[in-house]
């Protein structure tokens, strides 16, 4: 069996063409790879960071949440005295019966 050598055309044979080729695309998709990782290493810096914010921010919803849940215990204090307040009310017609009860108790005293 014969080896089947490339035609070479001007001194250089098809092999060294797509190797040159090849190193070409190589080193372009290494520049490429390079981009990329510098991409996501940007990428994870900023998503830390952003991380690190909404930690904050539920901090803060934490301890906002802790206070409604006092303001509305405070409420439900309030709510609960109120009622008691409006059952034991004395109406105006009340009022003027015992108003005028205490005005005759005193006529009757200073006589």
């Amino acid at each position: 069996m014969k080896n089947k050598i490339p035609k070479k055309s001007d001194g250089i044979n098809k092999r060294d063409q797509y190797t040159i080729v090849l190193e070409g695309v190589r080193s372009d998709i290494k520049g490429i790879a390079e981009g990329v990782m510098m991409a996501n290493e940007r990428m994870d810096r900023e998503f830390r960071g952003i991380n690190e914010k909404f930690e904050k921010v539920d901090r803060r919803f934490d301890g906002i949440d802790k206070k409604f849940d006092k303001v509305n215990e405070n409420l439900q204090i309030m709510r609960t005295e109120i009622s008691l307040i409006r059952h034991n009310q004395v109406t105006r017609d009340e009022f003027k019966f015992l108003e005028d009860r205490v005005f005759t108790i005193e006529k009757k005293i200073a006589k």
